[in-house]
């Protein structure tokens, strides 16, 4: 073999064996693969793409000597991570899943952003359609801001003599009035008018909504008070035509109660229609308290825990 043909072949071996290398251990320098389709649109793909360079996006394989080894003796069974998958309904919202973890993305300033990336929770039956049935909710608040809705908030105070917990049951008389709000008294309630703190108030509360974890069908009534001395929730009314849609929200307990129309529970056997739990953060708790204050109604004093 003449010399410069040896030179060629080793090469070529050489890039071989380190290409082999390289293609076995991608698992473990690289992060997830991340399938973006043409269905996308061009907010949430940046948002997208900005998260994927975050430490929140999931990271490569954590690498062990025993899992290298296994990579190297078995490349087509070898250990990967799963790819991250995007998807973006219009009347649901943007989600990023990798098989088995799920992340929502809010909106700010009316587009998608990386910034409110949050983990949501594992995928499992159930959950994650609850998940994707509140996106929907909250994608419907957006639209009814943007079609130009009366949007009320209302601080209430303590419940009425005639309250009941609502885990027994969606209440059967309902005698609303400038006084009480859903049994509960009525400390004072103010539009929503300035463009400003309407969009504010909705992508923060759209966004708690998001980022709700929900439980498995049967935990219906985690998070919402199952006494008395629970702190009084905070109540936003949206109206638009004759659709209405009202909220009552215990940021402290991370649930609330929803009832007008297109708020039906996710399962059609769980509720009643226009009537259903739901699950937030407390992410839009403060953008509440802070518009009440500045337009000076009076708050219910919050419960001390012992």
């Amino acid at each position: 073999m003449k010399k410069h043909t040896a030179i060629l072949v080793s090469g070529a071996l050489l890039c071989g064996i380190v290409g082999y290398f390289a293609w076995c251990l991608r698992p473990f320098y690289c992060a997830p693969d991340l399938y973006l389709d043409a269905s996308i649109s061009a907010d949430g793909r940046k948002a997208v793409k900005e998260w994927a360079q975050t430490s929140g996006y999931p990271p490569a394989l954590k690498l062990t000597w025993s899992d290298a080894f296994w990579n190297l003796s078995h490349p087509w069974d070898r250990k990967t991570m799963r790819p991250v998958s995007i998807t973006e309904e219009q009347g649901s919202g943007l989600w990023a899943a990798d098989g088995a973890q799920l992340w929502s993305f809010s909106k700010v300033r009316g587009k998608w952003d990386s910034s409110t990336v949050k983990d949501v929770g594992g995928l499992q039956p159930g959950i994650t359609s609850d998940l994707m049935h509140w996106g929907s909710v909250a994608s419907r608040l957006e639209a009814l801001d943007l079609g130009g809705a009366v949007i009320e908030v209302i601080s209430l105070g303590p419940p009425t003599d005639s309250w009941v917990p609502p885990s027994q049951g969606k209440p059967r008389w309902i005698n609303n009035s400038p006084e009480s709000f859903y049994e509960y008294t009525v400390l004072g309630r103010t539009r929503v008018l300035d463009n400003r703190e309407r969009q504010e108030l909705v992508e923060a509360f759209a966004r708690s909504i998001r980022e709700g974890r929900n439980t498995m069908p049967g935990g219906y009534y985690v998070g919402l008070p199952t006494s008395r001395a629970h702190t009084p929730p905070h109540a936003i009314v949206f109206t638009k035509g004759e659709v209405k849609q009202e909220f009552l929200i215990w940021f402290d307990l991370e649930g609330g109660l929803a009832f007008g129309e297109g708020v039906d529970a996710p399962h059609e056997t769980d509720r009643d229609a226009g009537y259903s739990n739901f699950h937030v953060s407390r992410h839009a708790a403060a953008v509440f308290d802070a518009f009440l204050d500045k337009h000076q109604i009076e708050k219910a004093v919050p419960v001390k825990k012992p």
